[in-house]
């Protein structure tokens, strides 16, 4: 998903709740998101099959988040 996320996307879901922004704090965003769901990802793919919620927390612990 991380190379999905574009600062048009970022301004189209923006305006969609009714905040305009410009293309750089648009673009700004965009790389933020990006990194943040990199960085997050293994752990989620982790817990995609994960039958109880404790496992969330010593999963994000394993990843260093």
């Amino acid at each position: 998903m991380p190379h999905s996320v574009t600062a048009d996307y970022v301004r189209a879901t923006l305006a969609a709740q009714g905040c305009e922004i410009d293309q750089a704090a648009a673009r700004a965003i965009a790389d933020n998101l990006a990194a943040q769901w990199l960085a997050t990802s293994p752990a989620y793919d982790r817990l995609a099959f994960e039958t109880e919620p404790s496992g969330f927390l010593r999963t994000l612990s394993e990843a260093g988040l």
